[in-house]
């Protein structure tokens, strides 16, 4: 018999059900998830605050993400703190 549990709550998905979740292959329990941070407020004005989270346990315990300063290259993001706007 399996049980299982839910690890995160409100994870980002698209229109088709497919949700920001991705597995580090060759990391043992290594995992990144984007959290939508205002569920309520985004089901009625459709914009999300999102907020990117790391597991380094299989989903026992997830920890926010900050952004780089800049990227690959040296251009700055549009954001600096772990929450922020969807640009989707």
């Amino acid at each position: 018999m399996q049980y299982y549990g839910v690890s995160v709550d409100h994870v980002n998905r698209n229109g088709r059900g497919y949700v920001d979740f991705e597995k580090m292959k060759g990391l043992d329990g290594v995992a990144v998830v984007n959290v939508v941070t205002n569920p309520d407020e985004a089901a009625i004005n459709g914009r999300k605050k999102l907020q990117t989270r790391i597991t380094h346990n299989d989903g026992g315990s997830w920890k926010p993400m900050a952004p780089p300063a800049k990227d690959s290259l040296g251009q700055p993001y549009g954001c600096s703190s772990t929450v922020r706007p969807s640009c989707l």
